[in-house]
């Protein structure tokens, strides 16, 4: 969904990309048609891909230390699991925090033509 709406925040400054690629209006708005259409599933897919691979990783074998304490602390090599869903979690906000300023970029420019355009 998100790259649907991104396609589309894209779109809405056609007449922008049309400008700065030297492009007409139509060509760059058949483009932005096949991405709307293109962007979500090249995007599931790439999910999907991510999300079956990390499943099908085996959990790592525990350290001999660790089945020891391992009723006080959980599970052994949770703290593996653990530190590995951060890492994801981190990378899902720089990406996140990545499509904020391209966005921003993005209205920045928009504002730019819309005053030189008055």
């Amino acid at each position: 969904m998100l790259a649907f709406y991104v396609v589309l925040l894209g779109a809405g400054s056609q007449d922008v990309f049309a400008q700065h690629l030297d492009a007409s209006i139509t060509t760059v708005d058949l483009t932005f048609r096949i991405m709307l259409l293109v962007a979500p599933v090249v995007t599931a897919a790439i999910a999907w891909k991510w999300c079956h691979d990390l499943s099908r990783e085996s959990p790592p074998a525990p350290e001999p230390d660790a089945r020891e304490g391992s009723a006080d602390r959980g599970e052994p090599g949770s703290g593996r699991r653990e530190s590995r869903l951060r890492r994801v979690v981190h990378a899902l906000e720089r990406i996140g925090a990545v499509a904020v300023v391209g966005a921003a970029i993005a209205d920045a420019v928009h504002q730019r033509a819309k005053d030189h355009g008055s």
